[in-house]
């Protein structure tokens, strides 16, 4: 029995990809940002759950590290310029600059809150 075989998905170099935010943000007077997730992204929970909570999103802290990620994510720096900036900023703390990278947003990306301008593939 033959199968129809899955075509693997091509996976592009990540530091030529360039993140774009997905949610919404609050930086804090500490200078450090809370995502701010809604509870609901279907479009009918939404409408119908969000005005009857008394807290309809989630808050998501980042760390210094995070907040300064998340600042650079405009829709037009790649991760390599933000990994750049990074090892400018923070020296050796942020060493492997690329793997912590990579791993931060894989995690954003898997959980939508951002996604690749030139790669639409699956999160997660």
């Amino acid at each position: 029995m033959l199968r129809k075989q899955s075509k693997k998905e091509e996976v592009p170099n990540l530091l030529e990809l360039t993140p774009e935010r997905l949610v919404d943000y609050k930086k804090r007077d500490d200078g450090i940002i809370d995502l701010v997730i809604p509870k609901f992204r279907h479009k009918l929970l939404k409408d119908f759950f969000m005005k009857r909570l008394q807290k309809p999103t989630w808050k998501v802290e980042l760390d210094e590290i995070g907040t300064f990620v998340w600042e650079n994510i405009d829709g037009k720096t790649n991760v390599e310029k933000i990994g750049k900036k990074m090892a400018a900023h923070f020296g050796e703390n942020v060493e492997p600059v690329y793997e912590r990278l990579n791993q931060f947003l894989y995690m954003l990306r898997s959980h939508k809150f951002i996604q690749f301008k030139e790669w639409t593939g699956k999160a997660g």
